[in-house]
């Protein structure tokens, strides 16, 4: 395993650069390739039977893509289609992809059972009440207040399992040996990998505050900017954590 390096808050910014400046050789087809691969995703996921299966492997696929894309941008320049199946091939990746996801999936749910605010009554009673009770109770019961530790738990878990996927695929990694060491990645870099999630979500917030604020000029134009912004948005973000994985545990020498 490669040292794993700390940095100070400074390389968020350094991170967030590197990932824009990455994405801007490639623009186009990296943001063609993430909207066409979460697209299959979501249309597979409605299938019976390999549903469930395009559900696990929808997010690691999408993250690996990425980074292969930017592996071979940041190689050449460009990627090439050669470059998105690399380190993807072997069943025994797919098989430890899948146990990854569904532990990630069953973590998920606990931490949420554990975390999200109880209804004050039952589900039978809850189904008995009238549309706009149900509504009533939902506003009531979640609120920003009662929701927040659940949001904050659920932060804190995925920067913590950041990496497990291209600790998989790119050092062949066991399941958990890469839980374990994502977990150590990201508590070495707690501090610049914070900042980087809170510069995205805060500009993810400030987006969807001004398209909401103006789609009442043109509705539909601004849900497809939104759309197309977010798509934006997620890309530049991979692209990010691609080149803070580099260099965490590869040294500066890999910056872009």
């Amino acid at each position: 395993m490669t040292t794993i390096s700390s940095y100070g808050p400074s390389a968020a910014f350094r991170w967030i650069k590197q990932g824009w400046r990455l994405y801007t050789k490639q623009f186009v087809r990296m943001t063609l390739l993430f909207m066409c691969a979460f697209s299959a995703v979501m249309m597979l996921s409605y299938l019976p039977l390999i549903g469930l299966l395009c559900s696990l492997l929808g997010m690691p696929l999408i993250q690996m893509l990425l980074f292969n894309a930017a592996f071979g941008t940041r190689l050449r320049g460009y990627f090439k289609s050669d470059d998105l199946a690399q380190k993807l091939r072997g069943s025994r990746i797919w098989s430890r992809l899948i146990l990854a996801s569904l532990l990630l999936t069953l973590i998920t749910f606990v931490l949420l059972n554990f975390t999200l605010p109880s209804m004050p009554i039952s589900m039978e009673a809850f189904m008995d009440l009238s549309s706009a009770q149900m509504q009533t109770m939902l506003e009531q019961t979640f609120t920003p207040s009662t929701m927040a530790t659940s949001i904050v738990v659920m932060l804190v878990f995925y920067i913590l399992t950041f990496w497990i996927y291209p600790l998989i695929c790119w050092e062949d990694m066991r399941v958990v040996q890469a839980f374990m060491q994502s977990f150590k990645i990201s508590m070495s870099n707690a501090l610049p990998i914070s900042l980087m999630v809170i510069f995205f979500g805060v500009i993810a917030v400030l987006g969807v505050l001004i398209t909401s604020m103006l789609s009442w000029i043109m509705p539909y134009l601004v849900l497809v900017v939104l759309l197309f912004g977010i798509n934006i948005l997620m890309v530049a973000f991979y692209m990010s954590l691609f080149c803070s994985y580099m260099e965490i545990l590869y040294g500066e020498n890999q910056s872009i």
